[in-house]
C-alpha cells in the first residue's frame, strides 16, 4: 500500500534522534511536518527553521488539528488525554517503526524480548552480511529505523522495543521473535499483562514465529504449525543438550556447537545462540558458515564482559541489567568459590525486588544498592546489603571487604538515567573505578554484615 503523506497534517511529537530521523525523511518528500517536545533539546539546531516548532510544553490546538501523529517511543500517548481525545477525531498515531514498516520493501526480522535484543541483532546481522547479503541494523539498537531506510537492501534487522510496539500495526516481517519477557517497564505499562501484550505484537502478520518454549505464555495464537519455529533451554526445535560433560547447541537432536568452545559464557548467551541460528537457517544460511562467527563472537560491550582481574579477583561489567531478570540471569552464568558482591540500583522502574530474596537467599553474596531506588531496594535484603548514594561510593566500601577469590557484579536491574546519561555511561564509571582500585593494594579483611 502507499501512502500520500501530502495530503496529511503531520505532526512528530518528542525530538530525540528517532524525532530527527522521521523529520528528515519527510523533508526528502517535501513535506514539513509539525514538531512539539515539552523538553528542550540541542537537537533544535538540526530542524531547518521553516519547520514549526513548540517546546517546553503542549501545544494542544497542534494536536488536535493533526491528522497523522508519530509518537516517540520514549513517550506514552496515555500520559496526555489530549491524544485520545485527538483519537476519537480520527487522528491516527503510530510509531516511528510503523512508519519504517509503510515503506520497507525488503524482509524484515524483527526482534524483542526484555533481554538480549541487542546482541541477537548484532550477532545476525553480523553472519547475514559476512554471507554477502546487503543488511541493514536499525531500531531500538541506536540506530533510527528510517535512517536505514533504503531502495538496495537484502534485509532489515530490527531490534524493536515495547514502547515502540505500543503503536505499531503493520510490521508485517519475514520472521520475528519475543526472546523472553520479565518484569520490566512497569512505570510505563502498570500490568505485566499489558507489557506482554505489547511484546507479542511482533508476531502479527509475520510469516515465521521464532517462538520460547520457556516461556509459555508467548506462544503466539491462532498460528499454524509450520509457521513456528522453537527453541528453549532444554527443549524446543533449537535446545541445549548434555553430551558427556558439555553442554551442546543442538537443533532436532543434531549436535551443533559445543558450548565450551564459545567466546562468552551463560545460558542466557547459549539461548540466544539458539534464536539467531533459527534465523540463519530461515535465510539459507549454511551451519558451515553461522557457526565459526557463533563461536567467535565476543559479545557487546557492557553485557556481563570480564575485566582484567588482579590478586584472584574477577569484576564483570553487565551494566546493560536494566530488570530483574538479567540480573537473575547474570548471577546463574557465575560459578564461584568466594563472595560474590553485586551492584544494583538506579531508577526501578516500579519492579518488585522482594522475588529476588528467595533466589538469593542461599548464595554467598553482598548486595550493593546505590541510585534514587537504592534504599528501597536495600530494604527488601535486611541482612546482606548495603545503601550508598552512588556507585563510587559502594565500590569504596566493596575495595575494603574483597578478598580473593571474590566476584565483584555490576548488574543494577535498573534504568541508570537518574545518575548517568545512559547504561554505557555507567559501565564506564565501573570499569573506571575497577581500574583504580586494582592498582591499589587490597585491605583483606574478613566479610562483615
Amino acid at each position: 500500500m502507499k501512502y500520500n503523506y501530502k495530503k496529511e497534517k503531520i505532526l512528530i511529537f518528542g525530538l530525540g534522534i528517532t524525532g530527527i530521523s522521521c523529520l528528515n525523511f519527510f523533508l526528502k518528500k517535501k513535506i514539513f511536518p509539525k514538531v512539539i517536545d515539552t523538553k528542550i533539546f540541542s537537537l533544535q539546531k538540526y530542524i531547518p527553521n521553516f519547520i514549526k516548532c513548540h517546546f517546553g510544553s503542549i501545544k494542544k490546538s497542534w494536536i488536535l488539528k493533526s491528522t497523522l501523529i508519530i509518537m516517540s517511543p520514549g513517550i506514552s500517548y496515555k500520559k496526555y488525554p489530549i491524544f485520545n481525545e485527538a483519537k476519537k477525531k480520527g487522528t491516527i498515531i503510530i510509531s516511528d517503526i510503523e512508519l519504517f514498516c509503510r515503506e520497507a520493501k525488503s524482509p524484515i526480522l524483527a526482534i524483542t524480548g526484555s533481554n538480549g535484543k541487542s546482541t541477537v541483532a548484532t550477532l545476525l546481522h553480523k553472519i547475514i552480511s559476512s554471507y554477502g547479503y546487503k543488511a541493514k541494523l536499525g531500531g531500538n539498537i541506536g540506530i533510527p529505523a528510517m535512517n536505514i531506510l533504503s531502495k538496495k537492501n537484502d534485509f532489515y534487522i530490527l531490534e524493536i522495543s515495547s514502547f515502540q510496539l505500543e503503536n505499531t500495526y503493520n510490521l508485517n516481517s519475514f520472521a520475528s521473535t519475543v526472546l523472553n519477557i520479565t518484569q520490566d517497564h512497569i512505570d510505563r505499562h502498570k500490568k505485566m499483562e499489558e507489557y506482554k501484550e505489547k511484546k507479542m505484537r511482533i508476531y502479527q502478520n509475520s510469516q515465521f514465529c521464532i517462538v520460547n518454549l520457556d516461556f509459555p505464555c508467548l506462544f503466539p495464537k491462532n498460528r499454524k504449525k509450520k509457521e513456528c519455529i522453537t527453541f528453549g533451554k532444554y527443549k524446543g526445535d533449537y535446545c541445549l543438550k548434555k553430551k558427556e560433560n558439555d553442554l551442546w547447541i543442538t537443533k532436532k537432536r543434531k549436535f551443533l556447537l559445543n558450548c565450551s568452545e564459545t567466546k562468552i559464557f551463560g545460558i542466557c548467551n547459549y539461548i540466544n545462540f539458539l534464536s539467531v541460528i533459527a534465523f540463519s537457517d530461515l535465510i539459507g544460511i549454511p551451519h558451515n558458515f553461522s557457526l565459526p562467527i557463533i563461536k567467535n563472537f565476543l559479545g557487546l560491550e557492557h553485557r556481563m564482559q570480564i575485566l582484567n582481574s588482579n590478586n584472584g579477583i574477577k569484576y564483570i561489567n553487565d551494566s546493560k541489567s536494566t530488570n530483574i531478570g538479567s540480573l537473575i540471569a547474570a548471577v546463574e552464568s557465575i560459578k564461584s568459590t568466594g563472595f560474590l558482591h553485586i551492584l544494583v540500583g538506579g531508577i526501578s522502574k516500579n519492579a518488585d525486588f522482594s522475588c529476588l530474596s528467595e533466589f538469593l537467599k542461599n548464595r554467598n553474596c553482598y548486595l550493593y544498592c546505590f541510585g534514587v531506588d537504592g534504599k528501597k531496594i536495600s530494604n527488601f535484603f535486611p541482612n546482606n546489603s548495603y545503601y550508598f548514594h552512588n556507585i563510587s561510593k559502594a565500590m569504596k566500601r566493596i575495595h575494603k571487604i574483597i578478598k580473593k577469590g571474590d566476584i565483584v557484579l555490576l548488574s543494577p536491574a535498573c534504568s541508570s538515567l537518574d545518575q548517568f546519561k545512559n547504561f554505557q555511561e555507567r559501565g564506564k564509571k565501573f570499569v573506571y573505578l575497577v581500574e583504580k582500585y586494582k592498582h591499589k593494594k587490597f585491605k583483606f579483611i574478613k566479610n562483615e554484615k
